[in-house]
């Protein structure tokens, strides 16, 4: 098999360059199939971590309306926006003011409880946040539905901590149950 060489007239520039734009087109595929899967697993996650954060929020300035319109209708009958009023009022009372919610860091380094159930194992179904009040940590964990990563769908009250300020020296930051 011989190579013939290009018919006279022809410059070789044209094929250089249809090679090269050929090689642009792949590129530019394989660019998009990426985001479309990156997109398509991470979804969940990026709109579970927006509804903590806005939820989290709500809490914060106290639109109790706001925050429970976050969770599902069965997790609403359990914590309406009264009951989290309650709740955040009382815990407020008992430990001063909240002054920010967070999500616990720990929760990143342990793996999702049973990741062959989930659908989805980039997207966990239960988050640890942290709740500071001024002389107390609570700790608060969200549950997901897997199917469903824009609605809280359980919550469930933690562990209370005292500052360190509110305990004795030699305690440091105590367990303390309400």
């Amino acid at each position: 098999m011989t190579y013939s060489p290009p018919g006279r007239g022809t410059n070789p520039l044209v094929y250089i360059l249809a090679a090269c734009g050929g090689c642009v087109i792949l590129v530019v595929i394989g660019i998009f199939g990426l985001g479309l899967f990156v997109t398509h697993k991470f979804a969940g996650a990026i709109n579970q971590m927006a509804v903590i954060s806005q939820f989290g929020e709500a809490l914060r300035q106290q639109n109790y309306e706001k925050a429970a319109s976050f969770l599902t209708g069965s997790a609403q009958q359990q914590y309406s926006a009264n009951t989290l009023r309650q709740k955040i009022e009382g815990l407020e009372k008992e430990y001063g003011s909240l002054e920010s919610f967070t999500l616990d860091p720990q929760q990143f380094y342990r793996q999702n409880q049973n990741p062959s159930q989930a659908p989805n194992t980039y997207q966990l179904s239960d988050y640890l946040c942290d709740l500071q009040f001024q002389r107390a940590l609570v700790h608060m964990k969200l549950h997901f539905d897997p199917s469903d990563p824009r609605h809280i769908s359980g919550l469930t009250w933690g562990s209370v901590y005292r500052n360190a300020l509110e305990t004795s020296p030699s305690e440091g930051a105590k367990k303390h149950t309400p």
